[in-house]
């Protein structure tokens, strides 16, 4: 399995597709070896459950104070392969 720990495009740069491209990219290069892809984001993050959702992403499960910072987060996957 495929974990994205840190996926950031500047908010400057948003709504212009370069997430969608690059996450596609990763993709694209990783789905021979790795099946599965996962991501896990801090629960309030609307605009980010928005873009993996979207990109074919299902919530798998939530995190009870993710990271220790007294926030619930969620894990999504996407089958690659």
């Amino acid at each position: 399995k495929l974990w994205i720990f840190f996926f950031v495009v500047d908010k400057g740069y948003r709504e212009r597709g370069i997430g969608s491209k690059l996450l596609k990219t990763i993709e694209k290069k990783c789905s021979k070896t790795y099946p599965l892809i996962f991501v896990d984001i801090c629960e309030k993050f609307s605009e980010a459950k928005k873009f993996y959702t979207e990109h074919g992403f299902k919530r798998l499960a939530k995190i009870e104070d993710w990271f220790g910072i007294n926030q619930e987060g969620v894990i999504y996957s996407k089958r690659l392969a």
